[in-house]
C-alpha cells in the first residue's frame, strides 16, 4: 500500500513499462457521507490521474459501500474526460461484484470499465476456470441488450 506520492514516483519513473493500478484500501472513511469528505470523482477519479494511475479501483454502487449510480458516474467521467495534457484512465468498477451484475455495470459504464469479480472468482465451492470463463460470456453481451 502507497500514497499518491508513490504513485507518482512509479508513473515518472521510465523503467516501470507497466500499467498503474491505484486501490482504495483505507480510502473509505474519506466518502462515507455525502455531505463530508472528498467527492468520489475527486478521490478515486482525479486524483489517481493526476498521479499518473492507470486505472482506478474504487467500490461500485450496489455492493453495500456508500457509492450510488451517480457517484459512479461522476468517477468514470472524471477518469476518462478531457482534461489538458492528462491521458484519461480506466474507472474499475469492484466491490463485492458478482457475475450476476457484469452486464448491468458493463452498460452502464458503456464498455469503457474494468470490472473485478474476485471475490465471486474466490468464493469456496466455485472453480475459478468456470468463473472466468462464465465473466467472459457476461462481458461480450455488454451493450446488446
Amino acid at each position: 500500500l502507497t500514497g499518491f506520492d508513490a504513485v507518482r514516483d512509479i508513473a515518472q519513473d521510465d523503467d516501470v513499462g507497466l500499467p498503474i493500478v491505484t486501490h482504495p484500501n483505507f480510502l473509505g472513511s474519506y466518502v462515507v457521507h455525502e455531505t463530508g469528505g472528498i467527492a468520489p470523482a475527486v478521490l478515486f477519479g482525479q486524483l489517481p490521474r493526476l498521479a499518473g494511475a492507470d486505472a482506478s479501483i474504487y467500490p461500485s454502487y450496489g455492493g453495500g459501500f456508500p457509492m450510488t449510480p451517480a457517484d459512479c458516474r461522476a468517477v468514470g467521467a472524471a477518469a476518462t474526460e478531457a482534461w489538458g495534457h492528462l491521458h484519461p484512465m480506466f474507472p474499475t468498477a469492484a466491490g463485492r461484484m458478482s457475475l450476476d451484475r457484469v452486464r448491468e455495470v458493463g452498460d452502464f459504464y458503456s464498455g469503457d470499465v474494468i470490472i473485478i469479480v474476485g471475490a465471486e472468482c474466490a468464493r469456496p465451492g466455485h472453480d475459478v476456470v468456470e468463473t472466468c470463463r462464465s465473466f467472459i460470456q457476461e462481458a461480450s453481451r455488454c451493450g446488446t441488450r
